[in-house]
């Protein structure tokens, strides 16, 4: 990740280390910002509102995209206070090194198959996979409709993970035809009220 943020600052021609410690900050704030509970809390209530109103009557499924892998289990958390917890499910790369919270929410490669192949047919659970990096590039669910995005995001894996939403799909016996998908980006927008 270091050398990512070195290239990223290369290639925006920043090299002065007082401008990199700042950008550092406000990356590091923004990630606090994101992560606070009451607005995990809001944005938890809002996706499921809107999950539950427009996209699970098509009868399609989502992914929440949160900004790392604390923000996951959180949005899982409040998720499961407003929609039954089999509604969704997170899936991120455990560590070892993780603590106790993170370790709670591990899956095994057996449960993560089972979960992926659940998601892609029609009405089984889960229909919300909460993620952060994991499945947002080379996971073909053409039943994904909706990516809620709280996570900044740019550049080819923005593409990429908007690809995930935009799969055709139809199924005749269900009347089903996706003309598209619906990303709705939470990062730096006010709450619809």
């Amino acid at each position: 990740m270091e050398k990512e943020f070195f290239a990223l600052a290369e290639t925006e021609g920043i090299a002065d280390i007082e401008e990199l410690n700042k950008i550092l900050e406000r990356a590091v704030n923004l990630k606090n910002f994101l992560k606070g509970k009451k607005r995990v809390t809001e944005v938890a209530k809002y996706v499921a509102d809107h999950y539950r109103q427009n996209v699970e009557p098509l009868g399609y499924k989502a992914f929440l995209v949160a900004v790392d892998r604390e923000a996951c289990t959180f949005y899982k958390e409040a998720l499961d206070a407003i929609l039954p917890p089999e509604y969704s499910e997170i899936v991120f790369t455990g560590n070892n090194n993780d603590p106790p919270d993170l370790k709670k929410w591990h899956i095994d490669e057996k449960k993560e198959k089972q979960i992926r192949k659940n998601f892609i047919k029609g009405g089984d659970f889960p229909k919300i996979l909460i993620v952060t990096e994991k499945l947002l590039t080379g996971f073909d669910a053409p039943i994904l409709y909706a990516m809620y995005l709280d996570k900044p995001m740019r550049d080819h894996t923005l593409l990429q993970a908007i690809a995930r939403v935009n799969r055709p799909y139809e199924n005749e016996s269900a009347e089903m035809v996706k003309p598209h998908g619906f990303v709705l980006d939470f990062v730096g927008a006010d709450l619809p009220r």
